[in-house]
């Protein structure tokens, strides 16, 4: 909703001026995840792709998210942002992790590194998640980022590594 037109035109795409909100709204041009869902018919759907990077308001979509939804999407990608201290978010994180398992963690380095209940970590982090359905997990002490892959997002700021199992330590605990 922040833009008037996509960059360019594709015919796979399907754009609307809408911005995404966790609690249905009077504001036509603000809908909720279920809620555009519904409009685009994809109630059955249980193969979608989420990726979403709204400046903080992710929480508040998730928290309000029917949670039988979560099993719709085969990958959920966020930028998750900790800036309020109301925010529960061990608590929203263990939900998406019911259904789904951290499978990349990389630092948006560009704002400041927190503290969060003993996990020191960036205030902007990018999470990829899969569908645990139909998969099988080996434990992964790969140390993200990884090289060649992830970059940071400031050059000449701080970066911070990641261990999968430890912030799943942190966050499922």
């Amino acid at each position: 909703h922040t833009i008037n037109k996509l960059p360019f035109e594709n015919s796979k795409f399907h754009w609307k001026k809408i911005g995404l909100c966790g609690i249905k709204s009077t504001d036509q041009n603000m809908k909720t995840l279920f809620e555009l869902i519904q409009e685009n018919g994809h109630l059955k759907e249980d193969n979608m792709i989420l990726k979403i990077d709204i400046e903080g308001y992710e929480w508040e979509v998730f928290q309000s998210l029917p949670f039988n939804i979560f099993s719709q999407f085969k990958f959920i990608i966020v930028e998750f942002h900790f800036e309020d201290s109301e925010i529960e978010y061990y608590n929203i994180l263990k939900r998406i992790l019911i259904t789904h398992k951290i499978f990349h963690i990389h630092c948006n380095n560009c704002g400041e590194m927190i503290n969060l209940k003993g996990l020191k970590m960036c205030q902007a982090l990018e999470i990829s998640f899969i569908q645990k359905q139909g998969y099988k997990f080996s434990k992964d002490n790969n140390i993200y980022p990884i090289e060649g892959l992830d970059y940071n997002n400031c050059p000449g700021n701080e970066d911070f590594n990641y261990i999968i199992n430890l912030f799943n330590k942190y966050t499922i605990n």
